[in-house]
């Protein structure tokens, strides 16, 4: 709708200069000549159908974006679809071939305003297509007047009369049933009916926006639309000059009635309405299971692709990383600036794929064992198109990576993914995913789709920070001394943590402590740099060790300080923890973390030895890491932690 705005402003100046400077002192008005009579029409009606095979036959026979008509005395019929009464259309006419089951439609550029007094919906005309181009204007069949370079002017007032002859029949739109599934340029310029839908929860959940009426809305309002059955969305466009622009989105699910078109760019497909009444959300919300107002320390199951290698496909972790269509897998990745870390990626971009599907599975989760588990991840995207990210779930899949396109995948409808009007490179949270509701054993996936033939529909995205969290009923370990522990036999956190290891974010976030690994290493590590957190406070805890038999104890282990802008991680010891690193009373320990580069990685430091031998009982040790995001988010590796003793 970008295309109308500028036009309104200008016509609103117009209007206002006439108003001005033309009086009639005697009120003297004409009277338009509002009668209709049968339309006449001498010469061959085509279809808009065949209107738009010609188009296509001349782009792709001599390359040209246009076709222009002269003396073929023929002529196209439609009945009208849009209204410019609610503001939300401008100088435009929208037309489709039949007034139910439509097969085609065109938009008619028209340097008139208002046009619903005397093209109605449903109204039937027919356009005369000698003087006449048609071609793509923001990406739809378009009819105006051949302009200079690659632009359609507007059909001036003077002439509308002379193309455009308005029909006594007046008939009922029926809206096409479609899915966001099923959008393709052949549905644009349709009036459509979208059901089982419904506004994200960002729109309407977590904050209550309106049709086009924010402060950052501008030329249009884009607002998610989501299809509950199947997790897609789309964009529902309103025009900041439309009459309805202040309301209140509803926060319902139903059926929407509109106009498929395409944004100004002509690249990411949206959906208008002629008027708020066509917007039948009234039913109660779909939704998975909402979201939850806290995160619990526990970890569940966790990866900040850290310990992945750069460029190569994910693995590990109890991954399942599968293509059902095409030839692309998720891989590791690392953004430009060398601080972002590793993450996943996906992207048919240069594949030559003509379809590309791509899975990417967690390991299986056991949701009975525990309460309150929440999902949170972060997504961004380098130009996503039109191609789509969905995550979803399953309680059937086998764990057979050929069975994954058999099993059930239901959508979680609360999670908020990035959508292609996100700067490029910004990095977009989840939202707090309830999974409580659920039971029994579920898998989180998240599917990739696109395609390398359309350049519309081959973007990129990348995940990172999956994070699932539950209230994890801690158990206390108590190892004996000697105590060494190298991470070399784990695999994820998740197995640490079950050999007595604690993890534990006290602030509230979704920061946490991972398995690393680089150059066959394997270490714990922790940063919060793009975490978008103000304050990350986050514990990782030993086993307990037990000083009971031992003497002249010491305290020795390597640390490696990476992008410091802060020195924010401290070594402390309790008598008294008990699985919760916020209740437990904590000393700290002399130990000097060593300092590292601001622009890239540090060497692995040998620390100690540390003299522990006054300490008695059972003694935990445990990392402290307080960061805040962007200001103090250093990367810290820990390795070789040991307690020797004699």
């Amino acid at each position: 709708m970008k295309t109308f705005n500028f036009y309104k402003l200008y016509s609103l100046f117009l209007i206002a200069a006439a108003v001005t400077f033309s009086c009639v002192k005697d009120d003297d008005f004409d009277v338009p000549d509002t009668q209709v009579f049968p339309a006449e029409i001498d010469g061959t009606v085509i279809s808009i159908g065949a209107l738009r095979n010609q188009l296509i036959q001349e782009q792709n026979g001599n390359g040209d974006g246009f076709v222009t008509f002269s003396e073929t005395n023929q002529f196209i019929s439609g009945f009208v679809i849009s209204s410019d009464e609610g503001g939300n259309f401008f100088e435009e006419l929208i037309i489709q071939d039949k007034a139910s089951n439509p097969e085609a439609g065109v938009k008619i550029l028209a340097d008139v305003n208002p046009l619903f007094t005397t093209y109605q919906i449903g109204r039937k005309v027919f356009v005369k297509l000698d003087g006449l181009t048609v071609g793509i204007d923001s990406g739809v069949l378009s009819l105006g007047i051949g302009g200079s370079g690659s632009d359609i002017e507007k059909i001036a007032n003077s002439q509308l009369d002379t193309f455009l002859i308005r029909d006594v029949e007046v008939a009922e739109i029926t809206p096409l049933p479609i899915n966001i599934e099923d959008f393709d340029f052949s549905k644009t310029n349709l009036f459509v009916s979208i059901q089982n839908v419904q506004f994200s929860a960002e729109d309407v959940v977590l904050n209550q926006r309106t049709y086009a009426g924010e402060s950052t809305d501008q030329f249009d309002g884009e607002r998610t639309l989501q299809d509950c059955a199947t997790g897609l969305n789309t964009v529902f466009s309103t025009s900041t000059f439309a009459d309805f622009k202040s309301l209140n989105l509803p926060a319902g699910q139903g059926t929407i009635n509109g106009i498929l078109t395409l944004n100004f760019f002509g690249d990411q497909f949206n959906v208008s309405v002629n008027d708020p009444r066509d917007v039948l959300l009234t039913e109660d919300r779909c939704h998975f299971c909402g979201l939850a107002d806290n995160t619990e320390a526990g970890v569940l199951f966790g990866d900040d692709f850290s310990a992945q290698n750069n460029g190569a496909p994910i693995f590990g972790n109890g991954w399942t990383n599968f293509s059902e269509e095409g030839s692309v897998l998720w891989e590791a990745f690392v953004d430009e600036d060398p601080t972002f870390g590793l993450a996943a990626t996906v992207g048919t971009f240069g594949s030559d794929d003509e379809s590309t599907v791509s899975w990417l599975v967690s390991p299986e989760l056991d949701l009975d064992a525990q309460e309150n588990e929440t999902l949170n991840f972060d997504t961004s995207n380098s130009f996503s198109d039109n191609s789509y990210l969905l995550v979803l779930y399953s309680q059937d899949w086998d764990g057979q990576a050929e069975n994954i396109p058999n099993a059930t995948w239901l959508p979680i409808l609360d999670a908020t993914v990035v959508d292609d009007n996100t700067n490029f490179s910004e990095w977009v949270a989840s939202g707090n995913i309830d999974l409580s509701c659920l039971s029994g054993t579920a898998h989180i996936a998240f599917k990739y789709v696109g395609n390398d033939v359309d350049d519309e529909f081959n973007g990129t995205f990348e995940l990172d920070n999956v994070f699932v969290n539950a209230a994890v009923e801690t158990t206390t370990t108590v190892e004996p001394i000697p105590y060494n522990e190298d991470f070399e036999t784990y695999s994820n956190f998740g197995e640490l943590i079950d050999a007595g290891w604690t993890n534990q974010n006290v602030s509230g976030g979704v920061t946490q402590w991972s398995l690393g690994e680089f150059e066959d290493n394997k270490y714990a590590q922790i940063s919060g740099f793009s975490s978008g957190e103000s304050q990350i406070d986050v514990w990782m805890v030993t086993p307990g060790i037990d000083f009971e038999n031992t003497q002249g104890e010491v305290l020795t282990m390597d640390i490696q300080t990476n992008f410091q802008n802060a020195e924010i991680l401290t070594v402390f010891y309790s008598t008294d923890f008990a699985g919760d690193a916020a209740t437990a009373t904590w000393t700290q320990l002399p130990v000097p973390v060593p300092s590292g580069p601001s622009d890239g990685f540090g060497t692995l430091e040998s620390v100690g030895d540390i003299d522990v031998s006054a300490f008695s009982g059972t003694v935990y040790f445990g990392f402290f890491y307080e960061g805040s995001d962007p200001s103090a988010t250093t990367r810290y590796h820990i390795d070789n932690f040991s307690v020797s003793g004699n």
